[in-house]
């Protein structure tokens, strides 16, 4: 199977058998998944009965991630993790390997959707990982919202909610909303990282209040100063923000389901206007504004996108040429 698979991942493997060989394990399986290949870890000549997923994913973007999955009580995963974090940089210096970012056993993480997308919610959502939670998590499958196909966005968040309701607290601003907020925000002089400071902080808090004070990790937006400074509440709890954040559990919840929220935005835009409404910010986004403006109105534009976006003068300089 080898030979099918991404030449990053394959150097993965091959860096990886060597350093498993050093604690005498081996890779006992392997099998593909979606964007990637899954391993089965082992021990060599009986040196462990025990077996451990390994997700290795592959993105242009982001290069190669992994999940490690198994019982964090697990000595066997613990060992896998160690040489994980060992393997950070690959002999070909053009792959890199997410290091753990932390050894906590309960934590919040939280991420944010439609950040970059023209129309639609921008939406910061949170999720609380415990021991108990965290078998249920790697059984659905959670990863990044981007490295997941959107009938899994739908299907893992409703998953979540279902087993998970009181571990969720999400912020979705539609365009109307969120246009609202921006000005405000803009007129003191801050900008979208501040709104976005804002948005994680108050999901966290409110995390914090049905669990208590927890340790956060953050897909990194902005400077840790301007998230503090958002709600100083902030400056009680441990925060730690990464690149990346996305291949750790919560952070990964989180993705999904502000992913799911802003799916949902699109769609209650499609049914109302009953035109269906483009993610993105590219061109095909202003080629739909402009036959929209002609459909409806200038000022209807405002209730589906996100006005200090650039796409909204090129299309309002429609109306004036």
């Amino acid at each position: 199977m080898k030979d099918s698979l991404n030449g990053a991942i394959k150097d993965r493997i091959n860096s990886l058998v060597k350093e498993l060989a050093k604690h005498i394990l081996g890779i006992i399986e392997e099998k593909p998944i979606n964007y990637g290949v899954q391993l089965i870890i082992s021990g060599l000549e009986g040196s462990s009965e025990e077996k451990i997923p390994l997700n290795i994913y592959y993105s242009a973007k982001k290069g190669v991630s992994t999940v490690l999955g198994g019982s964090d009580n697990s000595p066997l995963k613990k060992t896998i993790a160690t040489i994980l974090d060992k393997r950070v940089v690959e002999p070909n210096n053009k792959t890199t390997i997410t290091k753990p970012f932390h050894n906590w056993d309960n934590w919040i993480g939280t991420d944010e959707a439609g950040k970059g997308e023209f129309y639609g919610a921008l939406v910061v959502a949170g999720f609380y990982v415990d021991k108990q939670s965290v078998a249920q998590l790697n059984k659905l499958k959670v990863k990044d919202s981007k490295l997941t196909k959107q009938k899994e966005v739908y299907e893992i968040a409703h998953q979540l909610y279902k087993l998970f309701p009181e571990h969720i607290e999400v912020i979705s601003l539609d365009p109307k909303a969120y246009n609202k907020l921006y000005s405000e925000f803009a007129a003191k002089g801050k900008k979208l990282n501040e709104l976005l400071a804002w948005a994680h902080g108050r999901v966290i808090l409110n995390l914090t209040k049905k669990w208590g004070k927890q340790p956060i990790l953050i897909d990194k937006f902005t400077q840790e100063g301007k998230l503090l400074s958002a709600l100083k509440e902030l400056k009680e709890l441990e925060i730690i923000q990464k690149t990346k954040a996305e291949s750790d559990l919560a952070v990964a919840a989180a993705s999904i389901i502000a992913r799911y929220h802003y799916l949902q935005s699109l769609e209650r835009l499609t049914r109302r206007y009953r035109l269906t409404i483009p993610s993105g910010s590219g061109k095909k986004s202003i080629d739909f504004g402009r036959q929209f403006i002609k459909e409806h109105s200038v000022e209807e534009l405002s209730d589906i996108a996100k006005v200090h976006f650039k796409n909204y003068e090129q299309i309002i300089h429609t109306i004036n040429t």
